[in-house]
């Protein structure tokens, strides 16, 4: 009686309510009283949270790269990206699909076989290098050392004064044997190289196809002289570089990477991994959409199994500013503005 009282008070439609509070009072007195006759059963299991399986760990939000022993991180490259004879790798994949992520567990196999490693990252490089060949190379050169520095290795900076006072008249050139000279000869290890971000330089007339084609120089001198093979590179990037020749590209040698969607059965680890049971159909209905982006399956199964949205409003939202990928569809959108492809794709 008691519980339809209740229900009659909080009535989702207002007419089926009662009209007062005086006239709430006097149904709840009608209510026979029994609380001396019957046991309240405790209601500490009614709030108690449901244990969670050791097999469901915390959830992560994904944003960045999947840090390392995630269990949320799913491999899926096309080959094995822990070649230790690979002279050049290169990583091609859109924004958010894991090029960061597959990377750092790289590097990391590789530090624990001993190698050193340097990552680099052309946003963090300043205007006046990515405007002047001769800077920017000096940029590059004094980051490598830095990066090994912290490595606690005692390399020293001579990169401005060997400038100056080098014959070569070529930067390329200079470069190459500063490298060589000041750094491969130094370290008794392997050395890695990351480039990410290179798309930062694409188009710029200033030092791409110049550096570009170094990068070349420096792979196929790998395959001739010994202290080059010290030398390992990974050039991480999203876009096609088409601005120099075949013959002086360093994106049509050495092993290309490819970093797969996530596949029906990967989709049901992650679902497992988030505590959430699916039926096959609706899978299909998030594969129909998002296919197997990485960043965006994780986003969707993130928002549903942290109760901010269900499915249905995923579903209803997703492809809209008010849904959980507005940033990156803006971000799409101003591409296609860019490139004056807007009225094509609406």
């Amino acid at each position: 009686a008691f519980a339809d009282f209740l229900s009659k008070m909080v009535s989702f439609d207002y007419t089926k309510r009662y009209q007062n509070a005086k006239i709430a009072l006097e149904e709840l007195l009608k209510i026979p009283d029994n609380s001396s006759e019957t046991t309240i059963p405790s209601l500490a299991p009614i709030f108690t949270k449901k244990p969670v399986p050791d097999t469901i760990p915390p959830l992560e939000y994904p944003s960045g790269p999947v840090r390392l022993n995630s269990p949320f991180y799913i491999e899926r490259c096309n080959s094995n990206m822990y070649g230790r004879s690979t002279a050049l790798r290169r990583i091609k994949a859109p924004r958010k699909w894991g090029k960061t992520s597959a990377t750092i567990r790289t590097i990391e196999h590789e530090r624990q076989e001993g190698f050193h490693i340097v990552c680099l990252n052309f946003r963090e490089f300043d205007t006046d290098a990515l405007q002047n060949l001769s800077i920017f190379l000096q940029k590059f050169c004094e980051s490598i050392i830095q990066e090994l520095n912290n490595e606690e290795l005692q390399i020293e900076n001579n990169v401005a004064e060997y400038w100056q006072t080098s014959s070569v008249p070529n930067n390329k050139a200079k470069c190459r044997i500063y490298i060589q000279k000041y750094i491969l000869k130094v370290i008794n290890k392997p050395l890695v190289i990351v480039l990410d971000e290179v798309d930062t330089i694409f188009g710029n007339s200033q030092v791409d196809t110049e550096f570009f084609a170094l990068i070349r120089v420096f792979y196929e001198r790998s395959a001739s002289e010994e202290v080059w093979q010290k030398l390992k590179m990974i050039i991480l990037h999203s876009q096609d570089y088409t601005e120099t020749s075949k013959n002086k590209s360093p994106f049509n040698v050495g092993e290309s990477i490819e970093l797969l969607e996530f596949d029906e059965s990967q989709i049901k680890k992650l679902l497992q991994l988030h505590g959430l049971n699916w039926k096959p159909e609706k899978i299909k209905l998030l594969m129909e959409l998002v296919g197997g982006h990485p960043y965006m399956v994780r986003v969707a199964l993130y928002k549903i199994a942290n109760q901010e949205m269900t499915f249905s409003e995923f579903l209803e939202l997703a492809a809209t500013e008010a849904g959980p990928f507005a940033e990156d569809l803006l971000y799409q959108w101003s591409n296609l503005e860019k490139h004056h492809l807007k009225q094509e794709y609406r």
